[in-house]
């Protein structure tokens, strides 16, 4: 019989046409694994757009912040969490006379803590350190005050949640009725251009009444020769001196590893407790440090 060479060149065609479809599947196959945004689930693989990718990422960027203040919030000392808690007296749990300083931001990523030391006995040995801790994004802000020697939290602020403009905090001891601190912003004293980055802050007592004004602002700004540093005073309402708050210029010790120290002399424990005025210390020097990180005054 006569070879058919039509029908076998229509074969040998189709199996050119095929060969070549398969080819073309197995690189399709291969450029779809190479795919950075893959997922592959034994056998089965899901591919996922570009944009779904995107939205996981901002998520992450989103959530991880947030778990850590959580975190961090927990761990932070609180009244609620201490038991039998002793009612400490205004006036007796910080001296007159204090330095504090702020720790490396390496040993405390999330939160911020001031060490407050006896400035007339020992600038080495902590009697205790307040600690900042923000969540949401500093939506909501709590301060404690914790005892070094028993370990305790014995002075607690925070920011009341209504709205209010400028900065505002609540002091109270953690146990025992008695007087609270609210201090205030007088965010209408802020100048246009406030080159010295000064700030009013009004203290008042639990009738609401005005004992004292706090008034921070940043020394020798337009001097070329020395460096400018931060300071702070207490004054009552008649103008007279309450407590001097005043920041070092340079840094002791290691320049890359640790922070300026602030001394606080409380003249009148009559008229304004110890412990309101390191409290405001305290807020000071967290304040100059956010400014340093953000580049921004606050």
């Amino acid at each position: 019989m006569a070879p058919n060479y039509d029908q076998e060149m229509a074969n040998y065609t189709e199996r050119l046409r095929l060969a070549q479809a398969h080819k073309e599947n197995s690189d399709s196959e291969e450029s779809e694994d190479e795919t950075p945004c893959c997922l592959h689930l034994r056998s089965v693989k899901i591919d996922l757009p570009w944009f779904i990718c995107a939205v996981v990422f901002l998520l992450v960027l989103l959530i991880v912040p947030i778990v850590v203040e959580v975190v961090a919030w927990t761990k932070q000392g609180s009244c609620d969490a201490k038991e039998g808690q002793v009612a400490a007296p205004w006036g007796t749990v910080v001296p007159a006379a204090t330095m504090t300083q702020m720790q490396s931001s390496w040993t405390n990523m999330a939160w911020y803590q001031v060490d407050v030391y006896d400035q007339a006995v020992s600038n080495t040995t902590t009697l205790g350190y307040w600690s900042d801790v923000d969540l949401l994004f500093g939506m909501i802000s709590k301060y404690v005050y914790v005892d070094s020697i028993t370990g305790r939290t014995v002075l607690e602020a925070w920011k009341p949640g209504v709205f209010f403009m400028g900065k505002r905090f609540h002091l109270a001891r953690c146990a025992g009725a008695g007087a609270e601190y609210f201090i205030e912003e007088d965010w209408w004293t802020r100048q246009w251009f406030n080159w010295d980055a000064s700030i009013k802050f009004n203290i008042k007592n639990s009738a609401g009444e005005i004992i004292a004004t706090s008034q921070r602002k940043r020394s020798n700004v337009w001097s070329i020769f020395s460096r400018n540093d931060w300071q702070g005073t207490i004054e009552s309402p008649n103008g007279d001196l309450i407590a001097a708050l005043k920041q070092e210029p340079f840094t002791s010790g290691d320049l890359f590893f640790t922070w300026q120290k602030w001394h606080t002399k409380n003249l009148r424990p009559d008229l304004l407790p110890n412990e309101v005025v390191s409290f405001l210390s305290a807020v000071y020097d967290i304040a100059q440090k956010q400014q340093t990180e953000k580049n921004s005054d606050w």
